[in-house]
């Protein structure tokens, strides 16, 4: 009998250490909320946006400042 080759485990992407991502992931977390919650605080559907927010994925800006407001961040841009 064969052994099935499977692919190498990955190890996930680290959180990025400064950015907007990881202040928005420490506000979450010092306010102890999930994602599902700071979500629906937010009046965002889905979660998963909070999670790629904090992963420093692109998303939409609407959505950043939707989170940042319901967290009490104040959101600077550079100009």
């Amino acid at each position: 009998m064969m052994a099935k080759r499977l692919p190498p485990k990955t190890r996930p992407a680290a959180p990025p250490k400064h950015g907007i991502a990881a202040q928005v992931r420490e506000a979450r977390t010092a306010q102890r909320l999930t994602w599902y919650a700071l979500a629906k605080l937010a009046g965002i559907p889905n979660q998963a946006t909070i999670r790629a927010i904090e992963q420093g994925k692109d998303v939409r800006l609407s959505n950043v400042e939707r989170v940042a407001q319901a967290l009490g961040l104040t959101l600077e841009l550079v100009r």
